[in-house]
């Protein structure tokens, strides 16, 4: 059996040349633990890449990913406040991207996402 997709992402974060690359890495391993499911480990790469630094339009999809990974641990204060700064980080975007989630544009997403969590804090 081969080398699996987490195992080829995680050498390829060991082995980034430089710290852009080495976010991009780490974002493209969070983004596969959270698409298999495994979000109570994507979280973390999710903030190394972050705090790394992201070109513009992946900065704002990684804290979209990082917001709705928070949601669905229960985190609800760390998603409001990922999907807040996510909100801002989409309408600075000269053009958004071509994202869905869970079926919706990117930033259609993250404005539902927080209006649900703003009412719950509400209703509370």
């Amino acid at each position: 059996m081969g080398i699996t997709i987490r195992r080829k992402l995680e050498k390829i974060v060991s082995e980034a040349p430089d710290t852009q690359q080495k976010a991009q890495a780490l974002y493209d391993l969070a983004a596969h633990l959270d698409e298999k499911g495994v979000e109570k480990e994507a979280w973390q790469y999710y903030e190394q890449a972050i705090k790394l630094g992201l070109d513009d339009s992946t900065h704002a999809q990684a804290l979209t990913f990082l917001g709705s990974t928070y949601y669905n641990l229960g985190e609800r204060r760390k998603a409001l406040l990922k999907f807040e700064e996510a909100r801002h980080a989409l309408q600075t975007l000269p053009r958004l991207p071509s994202c869905i989630v869970k079926g919706k544009p990117i930033l259609a997403f993250v404005r539902d996402r927080l209006e649900e969590l703003r009412s719950r804090k509400d209703k509370k």
